[in-house]
């Protein structure tokens, strides 16, 4: 009986009264002065979202002077000096009450556009982050992903659009993260994508968040939970849907997302196959190679943006191509060889990341390539991708020196390649390997003593690192990873392990009067005796995977020294 005297009661005298307050009120905005607008439109909004008046359209009157106020709120909050302004947590609290799921289908959509712009504008200041992260904020815009709007699609895009710009602000800010996690912004995200896949700029701004979000962890693992979250990035990176303008900005954004999503996740690896994305992926590897090679040098803008995408192509790539199924697969698809003309450009424009990018993944795809494998690129290219590989060996940026050296590991399972490296009328790389083992960097020498390990099970290539011509000497490698040897000690296990492997190989006997004994009585072959004896004798008691792989290679070191 109540709810029905208030229900007539709202739909009498009361509605009339409140329509004609709030139409008043709103009708002053457009009149008053700038410094009082805040306050008016604030004061409109509050009225408004009382609903004791039937609930109006655009084309009403009230509705109407509602849209030009908040479009006046909008032009001042395009004026930073006006910030401090919308920094009070009523104001806030209107916004995000205008936005809300509860209010705004009772809204006009183009005023919905404008408080949304509004908070978009201001949300780039400290201050308005931390109350917009105080206040909810990022629950509320997760909620306003979700509104449908069933007669103007275009309307609600651009509400959208706003909304994302909102959210993409606060995603730089690590003190809202744990809000972007709880209020499931990442899934509301991925639903928008197919829904809006025509909406350039909404799917470019979803794509800009879903890059930040995907850097952490927890963000990964929300797209992950989504079934159909992976299909759809991929099915937008593939193109159909994209206009020319965006399609670069697009394409680094998603490449980086599926990049991010690859970096550890092998099911994801194994889904870029299993959907058909290697096609697209090595097609466009080929479009922007043309133009990262042919964009005219005055166009600097179109030259790095052609190289920042092969660059997140590249990656992405790379992730793939460790999953054990996707990489064998991955190195013999037609086109892939666009890689090594990458890396010839990338090498002499001295573009480092796209560089470095581009070793890693051949050096992925090279693990999988054998005299078993003639179809793949590696197999088919090695002798060229040596030479390529040849000076990165000692380029200044020590993480391509490490990608180069992995490359070579795999390489030189080939004995062509391994002649290659020891033929000084070509590039004879095995001095330049025994001159990395002084390298500043530790992983560059772990790396380099991997390759020397592979190297040294070819007897030819034993005998040279016996006597290895430098600069200055003519220098023994085993004394130098002696000293090395010495060095790491039982402080870096699996570096000592490493050696130990390597040194193993190179005692090895090369011919029938070059017995193990031989280098024993040396001074520095009886130095490596005594250290591994004393670092046994200090492991007595093994008890780590580590100290156990240690303590088997060093054992089987010492009986290779003394047998």
């Amino acid at each position: 009986m109540l709810m029905a005297w208030c229900c007539l009661v709202i739909a009498g005298p009361v509605a009339t009264a409140f329509d004609v307050c709030v139409t008043k009120l709103l009708a002053h905005v457009d009149v008053a002065p700038q410094a009082h607008v805040i306050g008016l439109v604030h004061a409109g909004l509050q009225l408004w979202a009382c609903h004791l008046a039937r609930i109006t359209t655009h084309e009403s009157q009230s509705g109407r002077l509602l849209v030009a106020a908040c479009k006046r709120l909008f032009m001042q909050s395009k004026d930073p000096a006006n910030d401090e302004r919308f920094c009070h947590v009523t104001v806030v609290e209107t916004l995000l009450g205008v936005l809300s799921s509860q209010c705004a289908h009772s809204v006009p959509t183009q005023a919905l556009i404008y408080v949304a712009g509004v908070l978009k504008n201001v949300s780039g200041s400290a201050r308005m982050v931390t109350l917009l992260s105080t206040n909810g904020a990022i629950a509320v815009f997760s909620k306003a992903l979700q509104v449908t709007f069933d007669k103007d699609v275009n309307a609600a895009a651009q509400v959208l659009v706003q909304v994302t710009a909102i959210l993409r602000n606060l995603a730089e800010h690590k003190q809202c993260l744990k809000q972007f996690w709880h209020a499931h912004v990442i899934q509301a995200l991925c639903d928008l994508l197919p829904a809006y896949a025509s909406h350039g700029e909404l799917v470019l701004n979803v794509s800009r968040i879903l890059s930040k979000l995907t850097l952490h962890e927890a963000g990964r693992t929300q797209v992950n939970k989504g079934k159909h979250n992976l299909r759809h990035l991929l099915k937008l990176l593939d193109g159909d849907t994209r206009s020319r303008q965006q399609d670069a900005a697009l394409v680094i954004r998603l490449a980086f997302i599926l990049g991010n999503l690859t970096a550890t996740n092998d099911r994801n690896r194994k889904a870029i196959v299993t959907l058909g994305a290697v096609p697209p992926l090595v097609r466009m590897l080929k479009e922007y190679h043309i133009r990262y090679v042919h964009e005219s040098p005055d166009n600097d803008t179109s030259a790095t943006t052609a190289e920042d995408v092969l660059v997140k192509l590249v990656r992405l790539l790379a992730n793939a191509a460790i999953h054990t199924s996707v990489g064998p697969m991955l190195g013999t698809v037609p086109g892939i060889e666009v890689l090594l003309d990458v890396l010839d450009h990338a090498k002499v424009a001295r573009h480092e990341e796209l560089m470095l990018n581009v070793v890693s993944c051949l050096t992925n795809l090279s693990f999988y390539s054998t005299d078993a494998t003639p179809t793949n690129v590696i197999t088919v290219h090695r002798h060229r991708l040596s030479r390529d590989l040849a000076s990165i060996l000692v380029d200044p940026n020590d993480e391509a020196v490490v990608e180069a050296a992995r490359a070579f590991g795999n390489l030189s399972r080939f004995p062509d390649v391994l002649g290659a490296m020891l033929d000084p009328d070509s590039t004879a790389l095995l001095p330049t390997f025994v001159m990395l083992l002084d390298h500043a960097n530790r992983d560059v020498v772990y790396t380099v003593c991997g390759v020397l390990m592979n190297a040294a099970l070819d007897q030819r290539t034993r005998g040279n690192l016996h006597a290895v011509p430098t600069t200055h000497d003519v220098v023994d490698t085993r004394d130098l990873l002696v000293r090395l040897f010495r060095h790491a000690g039982l402080k870096d296990l699996a570096m000592s392990t490493m050696l130990c492997k390597v040194l193993f190989n190179l005692i090895l006997s090369t011919a029938p009067s070059d017995t193990a004994a031989t280098y024993v009585d040396t001074s520095t072959g009886r130095l490596l005796l005594t250290t591994l004896e004393e670092l046994v004798d200090a492991m007595a008691d093994s008890a780590t995977e580590a100290e156990v792989e240690f303590a088997s290679v060093a054992h089987a070191l010492m009986r290779s020294l003394v047998k």
